[in-house]
């Protein structure tokens, strides 16, 4: 059984069952987490892969309170490689994997809201 991209209950269960709180949040996730992974990809490719880190520690906590515990663990590893890492390896093969994730949650977010 694969994990599921995302889970809303931690929403749920803080808004007390308020759907337009939970709609409210799903649109702030919306509108500010792709534009973190797009500036991410857009320093690596400029070659500033060390400025990753701040756009990454930003993005944890949506992805945290959407139950997106995959896209969650590559994110903070990018934060982490970013911050600390010696070099950019590695960095590329998880924006990409972040990139998929991303597209692939907000698709099925879509389909079932």
């Amino acid at each position: 059984m694969s994990t599921p991209l995302f889970d809303l209950s931690y929403l749920h269960q803080v808004f007390q069952g308020n759907d337009r709180m939970v709609d409210l949040i799903l649109g702030l996730f919306r509108g500010q987490i792709p534009g973190y992974l797009e500036q991410m990809e857009l320093r690596y490719a400029n070659g500033d892969w060390r400025s990753i880190h701040p756009l990454a520690h930003k993005a944890k906590s949506g992805l945290s309170m959407l139950g997106m515990g995959n896209l969650h663990g590559i994110v903070l590893d990018l934060e982490t490689r970013s911050r600390h890492g010696a070099s950019d390896a590695g960095i590329e093969e998880l924006l990409i994997a972040a990139r998929a994730l991303l597209d692939a949650s907000l698709a099925e977010l879509d389909k079932q809201l």
